[in-house]
């Protein structure tokens, strides 16, 4: 009996909003934020001011520092960026980072434009982001499953980010944030593609902009997520991992 109430227990509090909780601080430097004065940071096609620009990143954009590609002449004055093509990274799969996909775009960009993410202040408590779950349900409907049944690949045609991490506990159901006394609901079709939940975040702020941070996963298929507003609501899903 003991047993059967602590299960009934434990499915009653995964169905109900997961608070937001202060987390550490994410010690990933790779995680950057355009974070220029200009309103904007160029992308560069090479290490120069003289080269091409092929994109330019409004501020508050969160990125990735391509490590990968550092060289002793460039890295001191300019970082190697990979970004999303599109600000949601719909349709992005784990290797999106690291292949030519059509979900990634690659440049430079000055180091001036650009500040970790771990490195902005802390966000006023006035912000937070709350999840909503339920157990995750093997039979749904919507899953893709690796040949071996071990872990899902997709869920309603969007891949899943860390699936290889194993089975997931829980699936959100609905996710909305807080920000200054207003609410703003997050689109279901962001969420599927996340692995599980975690209810665990770590809120940094660059003037009017907002990130909520969270780490998922370890070793291998250890991937970020950064929820990124302001007071006009959502402006992007970052995901993803690089090496």
């Amino acid at each position: 009996m003991p047993r059967l109430l602590y299960r009934i227990i434990s499915a009653c509090c995964l169905c109900l909003p997961l608070p937001s909780l202060a987390a550490e601080s994410l010690d990933e430097s790779a995680l950057m934020v355009v974070t220029s004065a200009d309103g904007h940071a160029n992308v560069r096609t090479r290490p120069s001011t003289t080269a091409p620009v092929s994109a330019r990143l409004p501020t508050a954009t969160v990125l990735f520092r391509n490590d990968a590609e550092f060289n002793t002449t460039a890295h001191d004055t300019w970082y190697p960026v990979v970004f999303a093509q599109d600000a949601w990274c719909r349709g992005c799969d784990d290797t999106w980072t690291n292949t030519d996909s059509g979900h990634a775009r690659r440049g430079w960009i000055h180091r001036s434009q650009l500040t970790e993410l771990a490195k902005l202040p802390a966000a006023p408590n006035s912000f937070a982001i709350h999840y909503q779950t339920r157990p995750f349900n093997r039979q749904q409907a919507g899953l893709t499953w690796s040949s071996d049944r071990s872990h899902v690949q997709q869920r309603q045609h969007q891949p899943v980010f860390g699936g290889d991490c194993g089975m997931p506990t829980a699936d959100i159901t609905a996710a909305h944030a807080q920000l200054n006394g207003q609410r703003f609901p997050l689109p279901t079709a962001l969420l599927d593609s996340l692995h599980g939940a975690g209810s665990r975040f770590d809120y940094r702020r660059h003037q009017q902009h907002y990130f909520a941070a969270q780490q998922h996963g370890d070793g291998a298929c250890t991937h970020y997520l950064v929820w990124v507003f302001n007071q006009n609501g959502l402006q992007q899903r970052f995901i993803g991992h690089i090496y």
